[in-house]
């Protein structure tokens, strides 16, 4: 506490009492009156003499804290001083800071999901722009037969990027060539023609690929609907007898649940791996062997 401190204990010595070592009648009060005393410990001690009451040692080690600093966590330094400030407003400016943060973390996430639902606006504007470029009509006037259709809801950022393509009367008519697969023997083809028209084929267009896989899968199934809500992708099994239960042999029940109308699978326990689950759960669906006579 003193810049050159006896070797002593203050509280060893009651008021009034000499210490060994004094030439003359000197008391711990006289020592603390002509000691050299820090200005740390002399605002530790006035800390002290003002928190007497019971449970106070919670606001000496909040001053304690004061004195000695407590870094700055406002800035990239890691050491500092908070005595300037006091604690209970570095506290408050401290979580102000952390709000902020968030705040602009949220409005990023925002920003990206308005510009995932813009892509996904276009890519379905161009498909359907696409669809209907390809559907002839009938020169009888006759009714046309209707396209079995189905309804994909997957977490996929799908589309042909205008900086792969950048032509837009080229891009329509590949989103036409797209449109028109409706088989994975199709699909594959169109990977190697992209691949060799455009170069090496970018992650939205290969989730494009990918979604028209899962269709031409879903087509061939029977099955009308694929969704996703949350963390769960459901299956709108065909309108068919199935052989549930010889379904669910073939898939983990914690991943793939098979119910009367439904499959469900469980994105927490099959992770990144859903799309390559979800391609087997329809290739399985596919197959003669699951229809039950």
């Amino acid at each position: 506490m003193t810049e050159a401190p006896p070797q002593l204990w203050f509280e060893d010595f009651a008021p009034g009492q000499s210490f060994p070592g004094a030439t003359s009648a000197c008391t711990a009060e006289d020592f603390l009156a002509f000691a050299r005393i820090t200005g740390d410990a002399q605002q530790r001690l006035a800390a002290i003499q003002e928190a007497t009451e019971l449970g106070a040692g919670f606001r000496i080690a909040m001053r304690d804290l004061e004195i000695r600093g407590a870094g700055n966590l406002l800035g990239p330094e890691q050491a500092g001083h908070i005595g300037a400030v006091g604690f209970d407003l570095y506290t408050r400016l401290l979580a102000q800071a952390v709000e902020e943060r968030r705040a602009e973390q949220t409005r990023v996430l925002k920003a990206a999901r308005r510009e995932q639902i813009a892509r996904s606006l276009e890519q379905t504007e161009q498909l359907r722009r696409a669809a209907a470029a390809t559907i002839p009509a009938r020169s009888d006037g006759g009714p046309i037969t209707p396209i079995q259709l189905v309804t994909l809801d997957l977490p996929l950022t799908a589309y042909l990027p205008t900086d792969y393509i950048s032509d837009d009367t080229l891009r329509l008519r590949v989103y036409q060539k797209l449109v028109q697969a409706t088989t994975t023997q199709d699909i594959l083809y169109l990977r190697a023609e992209l691949r060799d028209r455009f170069g090496p084929i970018p992650e939205p267009a290969e989730h494009l690929l990918l979604w028209l896989q899962l269709k031409a899968l879903a087509l061939r199934a029977g099955v009308p609907s694929i969704s996703t809500v949350e963390d769960e992708i459901t299956i709108r099994l065909p309108d068919r007898p199935l052989d549930r239960a010889a379904l669910q042999r073939q898939f983990d029940s914690q991943a793939v649940r098979f119910g009367p109308q439904f499959a469900r699978i469980n994105r927490r326990v099959v992770g990144d791996r859903w799309a390559e689950v979800l391609k087997e759960v329809l290739e399985a669906l596919g197959r003669d062997v699951t229809v039950t006579a």
